[in-house]
């Protein structure tokens, strides 16, 4: 099968779009299904025949509605539909209502500076319930205006326009950190980074670097004394949890199972004493991690069947002892 050449790439589905949140997916959904009566058939008024294109427009006007008209306007009013060039709106109240009317010119020029293509001429407002995914998607994006935030003092640049640009992220950052504190969210108190929603204000990633050490360090005590019990690992390292110290003994005993084969592999080729004495020592090992048992109660000679952790290992013995 071959392709014309002249194919546009970025005409791909999600190529060069930016993402539509789920909760503005769920609004949409919510006022699609308003399209119908309960037997079924399409709603003759104007408020009602919202077809596939109409929908797509919808969508663009409720994202950014709130840029456009301002927080609280956004939460008493729902863009419904756009009819050759009149944007008709739910409106929550009559008192609502007389708003819209003496802000409905301004609204209209911000619009069209926003989507030229839509070419909007009138609004007409028609008082109903706001729904309730509409009002769930403009609490989501309500963030606090950067512009009302105070500018710290900072050293004095010579460059004035670099100074200027310091000063709007510093308010930008500022009113960011706000929006996620009213949104439950706070600075990682370890690394000051990421954000989080958990009691002990660390991020994700700090947790798990800080689990990972003490993972580490269990590691190394375990891979030299591997018949310690949990209890006693837990003397050096106080916070490791059973889940840890399991996986780890998993681990090291899935190494040694894959380095026994690999020396039994070798021996079998060729024999040699110290490959013999190696493989030994860790079939001892392996059976240690499995068991739980200490070096002294270990004896290859006796090793019974549920013992070994690999039923391989009974052709090992016969070989290296």
């Amino acid at each position: 099968m071959t392709f014309s050449k002249s194919y546009n790439s970025k005409r791909r589905i999600g190529v060069g779009k930016k993402p539509i949140s789920f909760s503005l997916i769920k609004a949409i959904a919510s006022m699609r299904k308003t399209c119908f009566n309960d037997d079924g058939k399409p709603e003759s008024d104007y408020k009602h025949n919202l077809a596939a294109k109409d929908l797509v427009i919808l969508g663009r006007l409720i994202n950014t509605w709130r840029k456009v008209v301002g927080l609280q306007l956004a939460s008493k009013t729902c863009p419904l539909k756009l009819f050759k060039g009149t944007l008709y709106l739910t409106v929550a109240d009559s008192q609502w209502m007389q708003t819209l009317l003496f802000l409905k010119a301004g609204i209209i020029q911000k619009l069209n500076q926003t989507f030229p293509d839509l070419k909007i001429k009138e609004i007409i407002g028609r008082v109903g319930k706001i729904p309730v995914e509409v009002e769930k998607l403009v609490k989501e994006s309500a963030w606090p205006n950067w512009e009302d935030e105070e500018i710290t003092e900072k050293p004095k640049l010579k460059d004035q326009e670099l100074a200027k640009t310091i000063d709007i992220c510093q308010q930008k950052l500022s009113a960011r950190l706000k929006g996620l504190e009213e949104k439950g969210y706070r600075l990682c108190k370890v690394c000051r980074a990421n954000v989080t929603r958990s009691k002990d204000c660390v991020c994700a990633m700090c947790l798990f670097d800080y689990r990972s050490d003490i993972r580490m360090k269990s590691r190394s005590i375990l891979a030299e004394f591997p018949w310690l019990t949990y209890k006693e690992v837990c003397e050096e390292q106080k916070e490791l949890n059973k889940d840890e110290y399991g996986y780890i003994k998993n681990e090291l005993l899935n190494e040694t199972l894959k380095l026994v084969d690999e020396l039994y592999s070798d021996l079998k080729e060729d024999y040699d004493e110290d490959t013999a004495d190696m493989l030994r020592k860790e079939m001892i090992r392996g059976i240690i991690l499995f068991t739980g048992l200490t070096p002294d109660k270990v004896d290859l000679c006796s090793v019974k069947l549920k013992q070994l952790p690999d039923k391989k290992w009974v052709d090992y013995l016969k070989l290296c002892l």
